[in-house]
């Protein structure tokens, strides 16, 4: 795993601070990397439909590399359980004891 974080850590599809903690071995865990990687997918879909001289071919790519990212998401979510993909977000909407 450390070697295909290491190559997305170099592919410029995370920002900047991901990619340098994980190239300083501070690996993030697959929950906090899928939503950059959904963001990803639905802006190249976006700036391809939006294209209107994108071909019928590069459109379809699009459409088929964001379905192979959500169903990505929809695994990783499947095998971890959703409360790990929740991550920190679940955390930082919870309410504070006391103020509920």
């Amino acid at each position: 795993m450390s070697f295909t974080l290491d190559q997305l850590a170099r592919t410029g599809l995370l920002p900047k601070s991901e990619s340098e903690a994980i190239l300083d071995g501070k690996s993030s865990s697959l929950s906090d990397l899928i939503p950059h990687l959904l963001i990803l997918s639905l802006d190249a879909d976006a700036m391809t439909g939006a294209d209107k001289t994108a071909t019928w071919t590069q459109r379809r790519l699009s459409k088929q590399i964001l379905g192979l990212t959500f169903l990505l998401a929809l695994l990783v979510e499947h095998t971890l359980g959703p409360e790990e993909m929740a991550g920190a977000s679940a955390a930082a909407t919870a309410p504070e004891k006391g103020h509920e």
